[in-house]
């Protein structure tokens, strides 16, 4: 068997496993914890914080990479964000404002990639436990089905591109969790967030 194929077998095994774990610390260490049990085996560095720095091509911008944390400001960055997001209080939010601030929380600590390879299931497997701490009951389906969705759109929301005209949006990671918590039924295609989508060619068709 190919190790691709092992690798997928097995971190959806343990994906399937972990968001029924009825256990919760909100800390990056919970994080690394997830890391490890997901890839324990399939990486030699499983749950452990990078220690060098890393570029990804990504598709959804043409092949460009979003500037991720340096190795040496992972922790504190990792430990910033976990901390505002600790003192905020969800308390007067409507469901739409939540889904704004869920979206940028999770973006903001996809983008620090804390670890080498495996960062957008880490995170997602964490964001599902941390949702649940809200009374959320999720849907694994959105996730299985749409996790180049979710992944694409992360992108978006740490990508700038000035000179091209490109902002950093939430707005198609809003959409994958207003699927996912308000059972919304927003098309999320992939298509659609690429940076050279052009919404009045496809009218023409």
């Amino acid at each position: 068997m190919k190790v691709k194929s092992v690798f997928l077998k097995q971190t959806g095994l343990l994906l399937v496993i972990i968001k029924k774990e009825k256990t919760f610390q909100f800390s990056p260490v919970e994080l690394q914890n997830i890391h490890r049990k997901l890839f324990e085996g399939v990486l030699n560095y499983a749950g452990r914080i990078r220690d060098y720095n890393i570029t990804k091509n990504e598709w959804v911008i043409k092949g460009d990479t979003v500037l991720y944390a340096s190795f040496d400001s992972i922790r504190d960055t990792l430990d910033y964000d976990f901390l505002q997001e600790k003192n905020f209080s969800y308390k007067g939010l409507n469901i739409h404002e939540a889904i704004r601030h869920f979206a940028k929380f999770t973006s903001g600590i996809w983008q620090i990639h804390p670890f080498g390879e495996g960062n957008t299931r880490s995170t997602a497997v964490f964001i599902i436990k941390y949702l649940k701490t809200f009374g959320f009951t999720i849907s694994n389906d959105t996730f299985a089905q749409n996790s180049w969705y979710f992944r694409n759109a992360l992108v978006r929301a740490n990508y700038n591109n000035l000179r091209a005209g490109i902002h950093a949006t939430s707005e198609f990671l809003e959409l994958f969790f207003e699927n996912l918590l308000m059972d919304a039924k927003h098309n999320l295609k992939n298509i659609y967030m690429h940076i050279d989508f052009n919404v009045q060619s496809v009218n023409k068709v």
